[in-house]
């Protein structure tokens, strides 16, 4: 068994900001091919800088914002069944405290800012809102080994955070879920590696923010009595990428062909109001897209 404290600190110039946070880590090992782990320990974070310089009516009312403060805890176990071969489960819980709300929307919080195209930070925060991250993780690994990999991940979470006003509510990233795979082959022909590799990527997508129905007309009037209470469609992306690879003396010679999105899937990546129309407007993320070439390695 092993265990490693520690402490670390912050000190923000700008405001004279300070915090210590202590950190413990556990480890115990059980027989050759398993182990559990313990962490716990305070953590802390700066807001994007815009946020601190911030000027309303010739004011700067975020200069003295303070640290926001986590308190987390990971619980872990270690499997290694085959000498190629991994299993790790993770359960982990995250408080967040000291983060930046709004008086003037008392039902939003910066954890739901930050994705968009414009700047979102003009506005005075307080540090009055907190927050909770919660969830398990598990994870099986095949190390590259008889010529061929995979990794598999799977994710169940949920993300809450509370407002000015204090109500507890979804934050607009929580997806609840996530599971990616991938892996690949490789052959030897002669003297070349040929090899075909795959991605496969599903989970909750973000959650929105709905125009007011008393004021449809108008695309900046939002109902924050359902903030994020529904979600986007859901994500699903399939890569394939394949690959030959002739290695020289002093060089390797790779040619390569791969399709992201293989499924030509209509990814939503933001959903905004039509005013003229009343109706909701789709921005989607690139679909299929075929590319290949050439690479020199030296």
């Amino acid at each position: 068994m092993s265990l490693t404290p520690g402490v670390y600190a912050h000190y923000y110039e700008l405001n004279g900001d300070i915090s210590v946070e202590p950190r413990v880590g556990l480890k115990w090992a059980v027989g050759e091919r398993s182990s559990f782990s313990l962490g716990t320990g305070l953590h802390s974070q700066l807001q994007p800088r815009q946020v601190y310089f911030c000027r309303l009516s010739g004011e700067e009312p975020n200069k003295d914002l303070r640290f926001t403060k986590s308190g987390q805890l990971v619980l872990g176990y270690d499997l290694k069944p085959a000498d190629n071969l991994r299993l790790k489960v993770e359960a982990y819980y995250q408080y967040l405290f000291d983060v930046p709300v709004i008086p003037e929307k008392p039902e939003e919080s910066i954890l739901n800012l930050g994705d968009g195209f414009y700047n979102q930070w003009d506005v005075a925060f307080e540090n009055k809102g907190t927050g909770e991250n919660y969830g398990v993780e598990l994870t099986v690994e095949k190390f590259f080994a008889h010529g061929y990999y995979f990794l598999l991940t799977a994710s169940l979470y949920d993300s809450k955070y509370t407002g000015y006003d204090g109500v507890e509510r979804s934050t607009k990233f929580a997806g609840n879920y996530a599971v990616t795979a991938l892996g690949g082959y490789e052959w030897k022909i002669f003297s070349n590696l040929l090899s075909v590799n795959f991605k496969i990527a599903n989970m909750g997508n973000k959650r929105i923010l709905p125009v007011s129905v008393a004021h449809a007309g108008a695309s900046s009037v939002y109902d924050y009595g359902a903030a994020y209470e529904k979600k986007l469609p859901a994500y699903f992306r399939c890569d394939l990428n394949i690959n030959m690879k002739q290695n020289y003396t002093k060089c390797a010679i790779e040619w390569f062909f791969e399709v992201n999105n293989l499924t030509n899937r209509k990814n939503v990546w933001m959903q905004v109001y039509n005013a003229g129309r009343q109706t909701y407007d789709y921005t989607y993320q690139i679909g299929i897209m075929p590319m290949g070439g050439c690479r020199v390695y030296f």
